[in-house]
């Protein structure tokens, strides 16, 4: 429908008759001549009056039509496809992106400082009856913003804090809160305006939003904060490759950095810092948009509790400049050995702590299997179970030990049932299948043909052979073995004659879990009295206890930590400090296997400890989700197809915000386009 913003001015459509009064009154009567011979006159008149007669009706419509379009133009006419807004007040709820992709650096202050003084522009120029909210994306549900103010100064003196968060993108949430707050309004205009970078995200399920704002009745303005690209480089893992970390024994850190631009990233400088002092420096090129890697070398001279961080060169988007990490190297180790052939679990006891050493870091205790069916498995750092037998109690406890971050080696023993067996693995979610077990012969066995000396546990043959020593894989025989299909992703670490695997290693629910496909018994190997058997029992339990309080213990930003207590803290007084130095006290809480803490208010990246008596017991680190950092942002097309066009408008950084506002409630203006009319007709 049309309507005027200055009705009045259509009073001057009056004056477009004066040109046809005047032309009217300026028409004469013809005067008659007479004339000798007219015969040639007369065609003459007839062909020259039709002409100018023409002329003289094309400039009175011309006339007519400029002082009809400049009485329209002043009127500013404009066009509404709807009638359901009005000229009356309006209730505008702001959605501001709060997010962390928001504290990009550009040429006129961070997109965040950019986006606030779009607000302040809205606030400026509210009517009286106006109501408006301000929501950070992160905050829709709390109560002192989600609220429609009739005074503007409220929200003006909240602005100062107002400030991006390292959260990501979290519109979903924060337009259903927006909408509620909306259909509450009495005001028959309803705005929502959305201020964001939209970055890919948050935005990538435009689906989610559109259902988001199924049901709104009101005009939607969604407003791009994009500036010019700029550089930024994100760490967006680190990882220690399972390295078993000790005292003295140098490791390396793995560090993935991806390039967030479309230009090439040369000589970028990645730090390591380790218990707050940088220790390793080394420097990559990204492509554009592709990711590098960085091999930092790290050392710890002492157990304990150590943390650090890995650090690229300061670019235009800070915060994802840091990749956090925290982990501990025990003093000692605790072993569990379990199982019913005492002679096996004897051999794998003292393998693991030789009684010749002065003194072991390991500590390999042996338990009864009854013993660990009914009390389960707490207080050890990993566990041995030779001579296994299949039991669902069992597999019940052993999963609860590695969901808590623990490691089992689980070596079968002979003449099981294969159902049972495959049974407990499928609970300890090890993607493997068993079919079948094999005997080749008195005069035959399976010979061990292969290692994996790349593999931690057997990473120091390859040191040997580095150093130029021999190598050579010791003679080991097995009589018998259980015929394995992998089924999922399994790391085998050791292969025996015919391509058999023989240890096969796989990560389930937080822990590390260790199969061998052979029976370690002396009647059936003759492992237990092999060179190979001692170091690999001992790097098997390193390696086994070195996932517990893992390289990182890392989680995300709000994400829930949840750590295991020592049973000496469990009844203390604990208390977490965060990386802000804000101590927060809480309770110890009962898990499946002792006492945990845990811990919800993880919104800040860094270093949280935990500490017992005012002494630290844990470390862990938090991050920032970095799929914040990816490049590229949704396609306004799709963004424009969120609602029918008259209720939905998309507009960049350089538009007039206000004057977008304005056409939702007034309809488009075609002021201008009159006035551009009259220029034409003149020109005419």
């Amino acid at each position: 429908m049309w309507s005027f913003l200055n009705p009045a001015a259509l009073f001057g459509l009056i004056a477009a008759g004066i040109p046809i009064i005047l032309h009217l009154l300026s028409r004469r009567r013809v005067k008659i001549i007479e004339f000798s011979s007219v015969a040639f006159l007369s065609k003459m008149k007839q062909s020259r009056l039709r002409y100018v007669r023409l002329k003289e009706l094309i400039l009175l419509a011309i006339r007519t039509l400029i002082i009809a379009f400049l009485a329209l133009g002043f009127s500013r006419p404009t066009y509404k496809r709807s009638a359901e807004n009005t000229h009356g007040p309006s209730s505008t709820v702001v959605l501001l992106d709060d997010s962390y992709s928001m504290s990009r650096q550009t040429a006129s202050g961070t997109l965040f400082e950019i986006a606030k003084s779009k607000i302040i522009e809205i606030m400026d120029n509210l009517s009286p009856g106006d109501k408006i909210a301000v929501i950070p994306f992160s905050k829709s549900a709390e109560a002192r913003y989600k609220f429609l103010s009739p005074d503007p100064s409220y929200f003006t003196r909240l602005m100062p804090e107002y400030a991006t968060t390292p959260e990501t993108t979290l519109v979903v949430s924060a337009i259903k809160e927006a909408v509620q707050l909306l259909e509450q309004s009495v005001n028959l205009n309803r705005e929502l305006v959305i201020i964001s970078d939209f970055g890919l995200c948050g935005w990538t399920s435009i689906e989610t939003v559109r259902d988001a704002l199924k049901g709104f009745e009101g005009n939607v303005l969604l407003t791009a904060i994009d500036g010019e690209e700029s550089d930024n480089a994100y760490l967006a893992s680190i990882d220690y490759g399972g390295q078993i970390i000790q005292p003295g024994v140098g490791f390396e850190i793995n560090t993935i950095a991806k390039n967030a631009t479309n230009k090439i990233l040369n000589n970028v400088l990645v730090d390591l810092y380790l218990d707050d002092k940088r220790i390793s420096q080394a420097e990559i090129s990204l492509r554009p948009a592709q990711s590098g890697e960085a091999n930092l070398r790290a050392n710890v001279p002492s157990p304990g509790i150590h943390h650090g961080f890995v650090e690229t060169q300061e670019d235009e988007l800070p915060i994802d400049n840091r990749f956090y990490f925290a982990f501990k190297v025990p003093e000692n180790i605790r072993i569990l050995i379990a199982g019913l052939d005492n002679e096996l679990s004897h051999s794998i006891q003292l393998a693991a702590s030789p009684p010749g050493l002065a003194k072991s870091h390991i500590i390999a205790d042996f338990e009864p299997i009854s013993k660990v069916i009914s009390m389960g498995i707490v207080d050890y750092d990993a566990a041995i179970l030779g001579d296994y037998h299949p039991s669902q109690i069992l597999a019940s406890r052993i999963k609860a030990f590695i969901k808590d971050g623990h490691g089992v080696f689980i070596i079968p023993a002979s003449a099981m049932d294969v159902k049972m067996l495959n049974e407990d693995l499928g609970k300890l979610n090890f993607p493997v299948q068993i079919q079948k077990e094999f005997h080749p012969g008195s005069e035959g066995s399976f010979k061990l043909e292969e290692l994996d000396i790349n593999h931690p546990i057997f990473v120091v043959y390859r040191e040997l052979k580095s150093g130029g020593q021999p190598f050579r894989i010791p003679d080991v025989n097995f009589r018998s073995i259980y015929d394995i299909i992998p089924k999922g992703t399994i790391h085998t670490l050791a292969s025996l004659s015919g391509n058999k695997p023989l240890l096969m290693a796989s990560e389930s629910d937080g822990g590390n879990v260790i199969l061998s496909s052979a029976p370690f018994s002396a009647n059936l190997s003759d492992i237990t009295s092999s060179s190979l058997f001692l170091p690999m029992i001992q790097r098997v339990s390193e390696y086994l206890a070195s996932k517990t309080g893992s390289f990182g213990q890392g989680y995300k930003i709000n994400e829930i930590a949840s750590l295991n207590l020592p049973k000496d803290d469990s009844a203390g007084k604990l208390e977490i400090t965060k990386p802000s130095g804000e101590s927060i006290n809480i309770q110890p809480r009962q898990g499946s296997d002792g006492y945990m803490a845990v811990f919800d208010q993880t919104n800040e990246a860094g270093i949280y400890f935990l500490k017992s008596g005012g002494q630290v017991i844990d470390a862990f680190a938090v991050n920032i989700d970095t799929r914040e950092s990816e490049p590229g942002v949704i396609d306004h097309d799709q963004l424009a197809s969120l609602l029918p066009e008259n209720r939905l408008e998309v507009i960049d950084q350089n538009e007039n915000v206000v004057a977008s506002l304005e056409k939702f409630r007034t309809g488009r203006e075609f002021t201008v386009a009159s006035f551009g009319i009259v220029l034409f007709l003149m020109v005419l």
